[in-house]
C-alpha cells in the first residue's frame, strides 16, 4: 500500500478548490434569482435598543429583512429625546 504524497495531496486540495469555487458561483446566481423573484411576503423587523450615555443620546435601530430570500431591506434608526 502506498501513501499520499505532498503533490498529490495539494492536487486533491487545488481540485477541491475549484469544485467549491464552481459550486459557490452557481448558488450565488440562485440566490440573485431568488431574491429578484421573491414578494417579501414574510419580512419582519427586528429592534434594537442602544443605551445613551453622557455624552450620547438613546436611540433604536429597527432592520427589516426577508427571511425567504435573505435580503436585507432597510434599516430605520430612531434618536430618542433622552441621555442615558
Amino acid at each position: 500500500m502506498t501513501s499520499p504524497t505532498v503533490e498529490g495531496i495539494k492536487r486533491d486540495i487545488e481540485r477541491k478548490k475549484k469544485l467549491i469555487s464552481k459550486h459557490k458561483q452557481e448558488l450565488d446566481n440562485m440566490v440573485l434569482g431568488l431574491q429578484s423573484l421573491c414578494t417579501h411576503e414574510n419580512k419582519y423587523t427586528t429592534e434594537q435598543y442602544h443605551d445613551g450615555g453622557y455624552f450620547d443620546q438613546a436611540y433604536t435601530v429597527y432592520k427589516t429583512k426577508c427571511p425567504d430570500c435573505g435580503l436585507d431591506l432597510g434599516q430605520k434608526i430612531e434618536p430618542h429625546s433622552y441621555y442615558g
